[in-house]
């Protein structure tokens, strides 16, 4: 079976673009260690805090990102610094 891309309808460059807004916005804090509690980040992000979880052990295991969270300021970070750069581009 052939696994063929999913077309570029407006709902899925819709949910691509509520997914990259949700990482830019999740990024900012996570530069800033200020997310506040993983519930209060989830509801930031529009999410329960089942999916922050989940999104949060993707970004790790998928992507490398070293996010880490502090007990004590009660807020996640990145434990290196890093920057996110990314975006699209059309070839003629």
């Amino acid at each position: 079976m052939i696994n063929r891309p999913k077309p570029l309808t407006p709902s899925y460059i819709m949910n691509l673009s509520t997914h990259f807004s949700r990482l830019s916005q999740l990024d900012q804090l996570l530069q800033q260690a200020q997310t506040g509690p993983p519930q209060k980040l989830a509801q930031q992000l529009g999410i329960s805090l089942r999916a922050w979880h989940e999104f949060k052990d993707q970004l790790r295991e998928d992507l490398g990102l070293p996010i880490v969270y502090s007990r004590q300021r009660q807020t996640y970070y990145y434990e290196q610094r890093i920057r996110l750069k990314w975006g699209f581009e059309r070839k003629a």
